[in-house]
């Protein structure tokens, strides 16, 4: 029969085992969430850029605005002529064509703006696209981060079931 000092340094022996393991697990575990931390912090990274992707489509709204502010300034100052055109017709008769070729200007003027709004409306539809395949992305990323959030905690608790089966063992051993 083994002498009490043998159990008890095969006992010490044991715990310092056990304690080598959880030293291990405990710096998996810090390894993990750094791991986890640094996939964060590129999250993040693409969120301030899709945010300054919104901040620059406000901006060409404001362009867009301040081009339909010149365009009513314009319209203004059509209307204006108009009725300038309408006190002084029986004098301008002589000028009718250059009158022809100021509405022809307006007329390639609403087609400009047409065309502008084509380009915009080809442009919304660019954003919702590119939103489409981000939302995509971000589904896909979050399914993948569960799954290694889920494995990760299946490793970490066979290890602990583990631990403490052997260190229910030991305890009966001595007891």
């Amino acid at each position: 029969m083994p002498a009490l000092d043998e159990r008890v340094a095969f006992l010490e022996g044991r715990v310092d085992e056990h304690s080598r393991g959880a030293d291990e697990v405990r710096a998996l575990v810090v390894h993990l969430d750094a791991k986890v931390d640094r996939r964060i912090d590129g999250l993040d990274g693409r969120f301030e850029t899709i945010d300054r992707r919104f901040d620059a489509v406000d901006r060409r709204f404001d362009t867009i605005d301040g081009r339909f502010e010149t365009i009513d300034r314009r319209f203004d100052a059509v209307d204006q002529r108009f009725e300038t055109i309408d006190r002084r017709f029986d004098a301008v008769d002589q000028r009718f064509e250059t009158i022809d070729r100021r509405f022809d200007a307006v007329d390639q003027r609403f087609e400009t703006i047409d065309r502008r709004f084509d380009a915009v409306d080809r442009r919304f539809e660019a954003v919702d696209g590119r939103f489409g395949v981000l939302e995509t992305q971000v589904a896909a990323l979050d399914h993948k981060l569960s799954r290694q959030f889920l494995w990760m905690m299946s490793v970490l608790t066979a290890v602990l079931v583990s631990t403490i089966g052997t260190l229910l063992g030991i305890v009966l051993m001595s007891g």
